[in-house]
């Protein structure tokens, strides 16, 4: 028989293997440390955009991250996988519920493996990383530039990734799983450009 790849190394390289062995070991407990990785990545990423630490201290914005981080993991996940199966459906894809959520899970790995990044960030720029003003990295454009371009090699991959992930359980093509994700991505800026403006019509 052959053996089972290491999820987390193998996911990098040959991703369809992966998630379908992934799929048939049906539960894995690792898969709920990915889910949690990603979800702590893009609270932290949101916070530092947002320039959280700027109205209140940084322990607190720091604090109140990583909560948010730890719950957010999930509803990011049901929230990716639904409108995945959705979409992959609509480009006659024949994933199940639970294996599309499996592969949106697995998936993520290079996307939560950008924690790195902000560790890396916390350690340097301190307060800083969760501010709207980081000087430390105007003073070297270097460091910056390398932040800058892995933090994109990685999001780029994790698209890659992804598509290849969804193509394996829906049984199509990765240019189809490609088609899955952007439509899936389009769809979620539309629900959220069509609350905003539900909103600003509702307040205003």
């Amino acid at each position: 028989m052959k053996p089972v790849q290491n999820p987390w190394l193998s996911i990098w390289r040959h991703p369809r293997e992966t998630i379908r062995e992934r799929v048939e070991e049906k539960n894995n407990p690792w898969m709920h440390v990915v889910i949690v990785l990603f979800g702590l990545v893009l609270t932290f990423e949101n916070a530092s955009n947002q320039g959280m630490a700027d109205k209140g201290s940084f322990t607190n914005a720091l604090i109140i991250s990583v909560i948010i981080g730890l719950i957010s993991g999930y509803i990011y996940w049901y929230l990716f996988s639904g409108v995945f199966h959705w979409t992959s459906r609509w480009l006659g894809g024949r994933a199940v519920w639970e294996e599309m959520r499996t592969a949106v899970a697995w998936a993520s790995i290079p996307y939560a493996s950008k924690l790195i990044l902000v560790l890396i960030q916390l350690a340097v720029l301190g307060e800083e990383y969760l501010s709207r003003t980081q000087a430390t990295l105007e003073q070297y454009p270097l460091f910056a530039l390398f932040l800058g371009l892995t933090d994109l090699a990685l999001s780029a991959w994790y698209i890659y990734v992804l598509s290849n992930g969804i193509a394996e359980v829906s049984n199509f093509s990765a240019w189809r799983g490609l088609g899955s994700v952007l439509l899936g991505g389009l769809l979620l800026v539309l629900t959220v450009v069509i609350l905003a403006l539900l909103m600003v019509a509702f307040l205003g």
